[in-house]
């Protein structure tokens, strides 16, 4: 799996406990360079060199598709319908394993674009025939 492309969190000052939304763009001798994922001009965003250590990887896989929603405080991530629903709910039900209640994430705080240390409350799923709407509470 290549990592170019992948979202990410990434603390681009070592001395602060604030992370912000990425982009990997480039990873050469234990380093990533990584790209504002939602700039303050767009066209424009800035780009880091980081070490290992300040970026963790979000458990959604790879390039994130168009439409995309990050999960938020009773935010939610929405899929495009897949071929099968079959397919739909297996995938569905494999997101919702990724997040389990009480556990210690990063999470992104509503309206914004920085990740703050976070406790999921809850996490539930509603599929149907043609969506399916993965729902995650985060403690902040």
């Amino acid at each position: 799996m290549t990592l170019l492309g992948r979202v990410v969190a990434a603390r681009v000052d070592s001395s602060s406990q604030e992370w912000i939304k990425a982009i990997i763009r480039n990873y050469e001798s234990k380093h990533y360079t990584v790209e504002d994922a939602e700039p303050e001009k767009p066209g424009q965003a800035p780009k880091y060199k980081l070490e290992e250590s300040n970026i963790y990887f979000t458990k959604t896989p790879g390039p994130l598709p168009p439409d995309y929603k990050w999960a938020t405080k009773g935010g939610s991530y929405s899929n495009p319908v897949p071929s099968r629903a079959q397919d739909y709910n297996m995938l569905a039900n494999k997101m919702l394993m990724n997040f389990l209640a009480d556990e210690a994430v990063l999470a992104l705080y509503p309206g914004t674009s920085t990740f703050y240390e976070a406790e999921i409350r809850e996490a539930n799923v509603k599929v149907s025939s043609s969506s399916f709407h993965l729902n995650i509470i985060f403690n902040f």
